[in-house]
């Protein structure tokens, strides 16, 4: 639980999470909803095309923005997938739009859950490497410090 508010605090974290958020917007804003696939018949698939919030995603034929997305995230969407698809095991049926929607879900949180342990890592990251660039007296490597006379902004 502690480790858990450590990365709830990460300011990167929230960061990368919000960036995360808008891009995944656009992408989910620009594929096809299930009315607007008209012939699967021409269509090459993949196995990255999936389901999400009522939605196909066709990787082969997405947007190189989309494409580069999913392949950053896909071990996160790997998780969220097949989480989702406990779902119907534990509870029962669901029709292919609603497991769409709760695969939607399972991904956003798996997704968020990445971002945020990427967040903190980089921020414990950029700790180490402060610390490494510090010499004993108090200064920097710089030169720059409390010895040289030089008083924060």
């Amino acid at each position: 639980m502690k480790y858990l508010k450590l990365i709830i605090r990460s300011r990167l974290g929230w960061s990368l999470l919000a960036i995360q958020l808008v891009c995944a917007v656009f992408v989910v804003s620009e594929m096809p909803a299930y009315n607007e696939v008209k012939c699967s018949e021409a269509l090459v698939s993949s196995s990255l095309d999936f389901d999400v919030a009522g939605r196909k995603f066709f990787f082969n034929y997405s947007s190189s923005f989309a494409t580069s997305l999913v392949i950053i995230d896909l071990p996160a969407i790997v998780v969220g997938y097949l989480a989702a698809d406990l779902v119907p095991i534990a509870f029962g049926p669901y029709s292919g739009v609603d497991l769409s929607w709760i695969r939607a879900c399972a991904i956003l949180v798996t997704t968020s859950a990445q971002w945020f342990m990427l967040g903190k890592i980089g921020s414990l990251f950029s700790r180490w490497l402060m610390t490494k660039r510090r010499i004993p007296g108090g200064g920097t490597q710089h030169g720059v410090g409390p010895e040289r006379g030089v008083r924060g902004l």
